[in-house]
């Protein structure tokens, strides 16, 4: 299985107020993107997921505008309902640096173009539906749901 990073370089190379799309770029550990034909790459879905988790990106909106689809959709843990502003305007407030426990993760095509991702945190079993448009993929819809643990 290949290992993939997450390079932030353009997105914080980009100002928020441009008008230039913003970019988030996978590459392997050499600096290379791979090549699209993905769905079946768990690292690859690991760094997409997990990137969000990162104070970093989500206190950027636009890293997070480049990660979640225009008509992203989330059921959050707590019962409330998200889109893709309102999850942003979250993000970008949020102090807290908090390293998340990710367990048993598993990247699932659904189509060559849809992948779902599920796995367990501390606190919430989560699933997220990812969509390739074009060459990029976004999240489309993701849920967390409250466990007893």
């Amino acid at each position: 299985m290949t290992e993939y990073e997450l390079t932030m370089r353009e997105v914080f190379e980009t100002p928020t107020n441009s008008n230039s799309p913003v970019t988030v770029v996978l590459t392997d550990r050499d600096g290379n993107e791979p090549s699209m034909k993905l769905p079946n790459d768990q690292a690859y879905f690991f760094e997409l997921e997990t990137a969000l988790h990162r104070k970093e990106i989500r206190n950027s909106p636009d890293a997070v505008s480049a990660l979640l689809a225009d008509d992203f959709v989330e059921f959050g843990r707590s019962g409330r309902v998200w889109d893709k502003a309102s999850i942003i305007e979250s993000m970008q407030k949020e102090e807290l640096d908090e390293k998340v426990t990710v367990q048993d993760f598993a990247a699932r095509e659904l189509s060559p173009d849809v992948v779902l991702v599920t796995y367990k945190t501390a606190s919430a079993l989560r699933s997220s539906i990812w969509k390739r448009f074009g060459e990029k993929w976004q999240m489309v819809f993701h849920q967390g749901t409250a466990t007893s643990e």
